[in-house]
């Protein structure tokens, strides 16, 4: 959202100048990217740092996006949705058909069987990943405890969308951490017995 929001105001300083240019043609045009300021240029500059160090950041800290590049990260969240929800929200039930993948961005969300609670999630965990993958009903609701901002994607997104490579490193990542997250249930259950 960010990147398009710099785009336009680099567009929005070509444009400008062009403006002016066609309207005193004898001005000479300055500045290197197609005269925009150079004060423009450096805010321009300042902004693309910060989000590409926005996205190293969430390359290295979220376990969905471990081992793609921060422009890789960039482009998925140009095609995924974030959304946000307040606390007492129910994202989904047990049962929904599961149309998306969620990354919490912000907040914490509850993953519920009935009145039990299987997990408290937050910043950097993915939720929803076995019913996108399997093209199963939801096997559990989600509430958010807190407000909670989140990434969603959904299969043709993985499917149709990003390219391959990055669709399979998504996957990886996915059998990964539910790889994981069942070792932790068997040492649980193992611990119970």
């Amino acid at each position: 959202v960010l990147t398009e929001v710099f785009k336009a105001a680099e567009e929005e300083a070509e444009e400008t100048e062009a403006a002016e240019a066609a309207s005193a043609p004898r001005r000479r045009r300055t500045g290197a990217r197609g005269g925009a300021s150079p004060i423009m240029q450096e805010m321009i500059s300042v902004m693309r740092d910060s989000m590409r160090d926005t996205y190293a950041m969430l390359a290295r800290r979220m376990e969905l996006f471990q081992g793609l590049s921060p422009e890789t990260v960039a482009k998925i969240f140009a095609k995924g949705m974030t959304l946000e929800f307040e606390a007492g929200h129910t994202l989904f039930e047990k049962g929904d058909p599961g149309k998306g993948l969620f990354v919490i961005l912000g907040g914490k969300v509850d993953i519920m069987d009935g009145h039990r609670r299987i997990a408290t999630l937050s910043r950097g965990d993915m939720f929803g990943e076995m019913a996108l993958i399997s093209n199963e009903p939801r096997s559990a609701s989600a509430i958010a405890t807190e407000t909670t901002s989140v990434l969603v994607l959904t299969f043709d997104v993985f499917d149709k969308v990003l390219p391959k490579e990055t669709a399979l490193q998504l996957l990886i990542n996915i059998v990964i951490t539910l790889s994981e997250r069942l070792r932790a249930a068997n040492i649980q259950i193992g611990a119970s017995l």
